[in-house]
């Protein structure tokens, strides 16, 4: 989770988005919460 507050979680869930279309990419599918703290600019570590 530090890779994704590293990065920015919403360039982290974009890609996530990226791979899950692929062929039998639905475990890329974002968890809600992730989903959730990229809109919100948010982070795992505080």
């Amino acid at each position: 989770m530090l890779y994704a507050d590293t990065v920015g979680l919403y360039n982290v869930e974009r890609a996530m988005r990226k791979y899950a279309q692929q062929p039998n990419g639905e475990a890329w599918t974002p968890a809600a919460r992730i989903t959730e703290l990229a809109a919100s600019d948010g982070r795992f570590n505080a």
